[in-house]
């Protein structure tokens, strides 16, 4: 078997065309090329070699790229850059939002007033915490004058005086809320070994995430696409798993960049890439501008189902079968675009074109790829570290933080060598952990996300109902019970232990007085419906307006004069019968919840069930 590793098409070539080799068609082993474009990727992950497919496409592409590697198990690069995070500073109150969104993972709305006057005169973040602590704590006023004082030294000792009062009731609460979320983020934020100089090297550039939560990973993402958007050309942006970080309805810090970005980038050459298995969930704006599409194997329905209303019909090629999406192999992808679709086997940035033509024409095994993979890793190999905080450590200098969070000094990358070949390419050392454990430690992670933002709101709770005298209602995270012992942090205990009360005293009408008029304030309302049934004979006022309702009259807003009239032209109602007769019958109607009263007019109900029994005298 003949090995070659540095397979890209010359640069020339590429700008000409505009380009990028793909690999080859499944079956007749043609070549083919997509266009530079903005482009998605989606499949299964571990199933259907996206990141592969990636690592190929920038290899050849003859630009810069960016990707982020941002969880424990997941597919590494192999021919690629490491650099390091790259962080600037923002506190306008939009981006603000948008952190604390990804933070929450809840879209917030009704809080917008309170994050906009929390990021007023803020530079960094550390402002817009310290603004929320003052409206927490409030600001005294300074101490009154001498001659102040006397004047008042008779006097009942005087109110103490305040420039900005402590934030009390719902505006406490926000900003409480708000300091514990930013609480989360500055630590973790002052530990990053982060650079605020984007230096990168011709070929693929990875940031290595992982040891970083959700909310910071996303903060460096939107730093590097805003910086390739403003300052930047030839440079392809990659979003990992964008159902996540540019969600369809939520904000996030990655979401409004990559919006502007898709916009406007693509001018100066700067392309975003999507990697994503799941595209319901991606916001709408960003697949919009996709011109590029990639499908990879799926299993689930839905999402085979959704892969194929993302492929145009009318196209020369005939779409693929639900059961062809479901059986395509590693590396094996439909390609969209413009007018053309082709099933192709996409060809790896370490395999030689000859093998990758050979696989797509099914000469080759597509499990071959694993020995040429397996050959190039020992080629190329390079002394393991223990994290991924250790293999960034050459690639950094030490950076000095003090309490404000502002005085670093940048992180110092690589320099990298003048070739983008892959032989002068160093590959990641591949996590050893079970890609099974990778995936339920990623579930604890947002599971434990849920838990500390439920802990919150359940201190709130806890702090108004011992504010209304309330007592009894069992154990908070943070207490302890006196009856089990120590209980902080057994969320199965306290899910049980609530649960079990509130079941109880439901049972028992114990939920009433000021527990309701607290539940009330909550932004949940639950309510019973009780469902009525209206049967009236045609011959009183009462079921003739029941007659019009299932004959539609009512499907558009009519007033009392409409209906007296239709009572008139059906010879209902004598000719000088006024429009009180209708106005009590038309009440009782809508009080049952037949019709909706808006202002003088009335409707009737959608979904309504209609059903008129026939009865002969």
């Amino acid at each position: 078997m003949i090995l070659a590793y540095d397979c890209a098409l010359p640069i020339s070539l590429i700008e000409m065309s505009g380009s990028i080799h793909l690999g080859y068609v499944v079956g007749t082993g043609e070549p083919v090329e997509i266009p530079l474009r903005h482009t998605a990727v989606t499949g299964q992950t571990q199933e259907s070699g996206k990141t592969t497919t990636l690592e190929g496409l920038i290899s050849r592409s003859g630009l810069q790229a960016v990707a982020y590697v941002t969880k424990r198990g997941e597919s590494s690069f192999h021919v690629m850059h490491p650099i390091p995070p790259y962080f600037q500073e923002r506190a306008d109150w939009k981006f603000v939002q948008s952190l604390l969104e990804a933070s929450t993972e809840t879209k917030l709305k009704f809080e917008q007033s309170w994050i906009m006057r929390a990021s007023e005169g803020a530079a960094t973040l550390q402002d817009v915490r310290g603004n929320i602590q003052r409206f927490l704590e409030g600001v005294k006023a300074p101490p009154a004058s001498a001659k102040a004082s006397i004047r008042h030294r008779e006097k009942a000792e005087s109110k103490e005086r305040w420039i900005t009062k402590p934030a009390r009731g719902l505006s406490g609460d926000v900003y409480y809320v708000l300091n514990k979320y930013l609480d989360d983020i500055m630590p973790q934020l002052a530990d990053m070994p982060y650079t605020t100089t984007l230096d990168l090297a011709p070929g693929l550039n990875v940031m290595d995430l992982r040891d970083y939560e959700f909310p910071l990973q996303a903060l460096v993402i939107r730093s590097v696409t805003d910086r390739i958007r403003e300052h930047l050309d030839s440079t392809i942006n990659i979003i990992p798993e964008a159902w996540k970080f540019a969600p369809k309805f939520r904000g996030s810090p990655v979401r409004l960049a990559a919006e502007e970005f898709v916009r406007e980038a693509a001018a100066m050459k700067n392309f975003l890439w999507i990697d994503s298995q799941d595209l319901a969930g991606v916001a709408d704006v960003l697949m919009r501008q996709v011109g590029v599409w990639l499908f990879g194997v799926q299993r689930a329905t839905r999402e085979i189902w959704r892969a194929l209303e993302h492929m145009p019909e009318g196209l020369p090629a005939k779409r693929p079968r639900p059961a062809d999406i479901a059986t395509l192999s590693k590396g094996q992808f439909y390609v969209c675009f413009g007018k053309e679709m082709h099933k192709v086997y996409v060809q790896p940035a370490w395999m030689t074109a000859a093998h990758a033509e050979a696989i797509a024409r099914g000469e080759e095994e597509v499990d071959s790829a694993r020995e040429i993979l397996k050959e190039y890793a020992d080629e190329h190999k390079t002394p393991a570290k223990s994290s991924p905080r250790e293999m960034r450590k050459d690639h950094e200098s030490p950076r000095t933080d003090t309490d404000t969070g502002r005085d670093r000094q940048p992180a110092q990358p690589e320099t990298a060598s003048p070739s983008a070949s892959a032989r002068d390419a160093r590959p990641v050392a591949p996590d050893d952990e079970p890609e099974e454990e990778a995936i339920w430690k990623e579930k604890y992670e947002a599971l434990k996300r849920e838990y500390d933002v439920l802990c919150q709101r359940l201190r709130l709770v806890e702090g108004r109902i011992g504010a209304a005298g309330i007592t009894g209602l069992g154990v908070v995270p943070g207490a302890v019970d006196p009856t089990n012992g120590d209980t902080n942090g057994n969320m199965d205990f306290i899910y049980r232990h609530v649960r079990d009360r509130l079941s109880a005293d439901l049972r028992t009408g114990k939920l009433e007085g000021g527990l309701l008029q607290l539940l009330s304030q909550q932004p949940e309302i639950r309510v019973n419906v009780k469902r009525h049934t209206l049967e009236m004979s045609d011959d009183s006022t009462d079921g003739r307006i029941a007659l019009l309702i299932s004959q539609k009259f009512f499907d558009t807003p009519q007033d009392s004069g409409t209906v007296t009239k239709e009572f008139k032209r059906r010879g209902w109602f004598a000719t000088k019968t006024s429009n009180a007769a209708v106005l009590q019958p038309l009440a009782k109607i809508t009080e049952m919840g037949f019709l909706v009263k808006e202002g003088t007019e009335y409707q009737s109900v959608p979904g309504m069930k209609v059903h008129i029994v026939e009865s002969h005298a």
